[in-house]
């Protein structure tokens, strides 16, 4: 979502397991490396807009290297929120789905009300 911040995410291609996609997604947008004992699924979200997906977030307790934005022609800037005071360009599903985490909701479902151009 242009101006909006959320994760780190990208699309599972039909020869990769979703294991496989976070770790490249990861280093790929944020040159970070995460070692697969680390990380938990922590939440699965059904999300309707002008398509349908199964959004998988994780979480990692650990990580090898240095955030930094890898792909600056596609994402201004990464960053750090304290959760309690996220921007308000925050894309909406991603602050449903830190709040859902919090609550230890291991699923959801999310239907935008319009359906972007």
């Amino acid at each position: 979502m242009p101006g909006k911040y959320h994760f780190v995410a990208g699309h599972k291609e039909k020869s990769d397991g979703c294991l496989f996609t976070l770790l490249k997604e990861t280093e790929e947008e944020a040159g970070i490396k995460l070692d697969v004992n680390d990380i938990k699924l922590v939440h699965t979200m059904y999300h309707k807009s002008n398509n349908e997906r199964i959004g998988l977030f994780f979480k990692a307790t650990n990580y090898f290297g240095e955030v930094k934005n890898m792909e600056p022609d596609k994402h201004a800037t990464i960053e750090w929120f304290d959760i309690d005071n996220l921007p308000k360009n925050t894309a909406p599903w991603a602050v449903l789905v830190m709040e859902y985490i919090a609550k230890g909701l291991n699923f959801s479902e999310y239907t935008e009300e319009y359906i972007e151009n």
